[in-house]
């Protein structure tokens, strides 16, 4: 009678296999949440930039106009600010103040203020010509100090 000679075979136990799923699983959570979070971070700077490059515009009216006022709107600029919206499809605000002035009448805007959600949909970016920041709820007015 011949003996056949059996080897054994080493492999991973179901304990091993379950521990290196668990980490991998943990590691793509961990990559997701990191992106998602950078995500909105980009989106919250261009958001901050595109108000601030609108902010130069309308310093650069308040330079060039007779009375050296503000824009009551955003029409006043000459260029087609009145759809300026974020990737979400959220317009931009933007007022001169105070509310009654004109920026060619009798009463100057002497500050204005452009607001925008930011991506928590809580807290608001703002900006006039004096400070820039972010606050818990979009002001309808300027920020006092």
């Amino acid at each position: 009678m011949k003996l056949i000679n059996v080897k054994s075979h080493r492999s991973f136990s179901l304990i091993e296999v379950l521990v290196v799923c668990t980490i991998i699983a943990l590691l793509a959570t961990l990559g997701v949440a990191s992106y998602v979070s950078i995500s909105r971070q980009v989106k919250d700077t261009k958001r901050i930039k595109d108000i601030e490059q609108a902010r130069g515009m309308v310093e650069l009216f308040k330079q060039s106009n007779v009375n050296s006022s503000y824009p009551t709107n955003l029409s006043e600029l000459g260029t087609d600010l009145t759809a300026f919206k974020d990737n979400k499809g959220n317009s931009y605000y933007y007022s001169g103040f105070p509310s009654v002035c004109a920026s060619s009448g009798s009463i100057p805007c002497i500050d204005f203020l452009f607001t925008i959600k930011l991506e928590d949909g809580a807290s608001c970016y703002y900006s006039t010509s004096i400070k820039s920041g972010t606050l818990s709820d979009c002001p309808t007015t300027p920020p006092s100090n």
